[in-house]
């Protein structure tokens, strides 16, 4: 189970299983995480429309950058 967080608020929460991986930006395709109803519009500027891959293999979760802006993690929603 992974959280987005944007101005401290959890927006999304959403699973990453086996076999299926998961992208989230500002407007993914397909089944993907849509976060640009959250964004203003500076964030809209270098949130990608798929910015962020994650994948689970075995039991490791895998982030893969696919964005045009690079991409950071923030785990346990740290501010770090």
């Amino acid at each position: 189970m992974l959280s987005v967080r944007i101005d401290g608020v959890i927006r999304r929460r959403f699973v990453v299983a086996a076999g299926e991986p998961v992208v989230v930006g500002r407007a993914p395709e397909g089944d993907g995480i849509m976060l640009g109803q959250w964004l203003t519009d500076d964030a809209r500027k270098w949130i990608s429309r798929g910015h962020v891959r994650f994948e689970l293999r075995g039991t490791d979760l895998v982030a893969q950058d696919v964005s045009t802006n690079g991409t950071g993690l923030r785990p346990g929603g740290s501010m770090d």
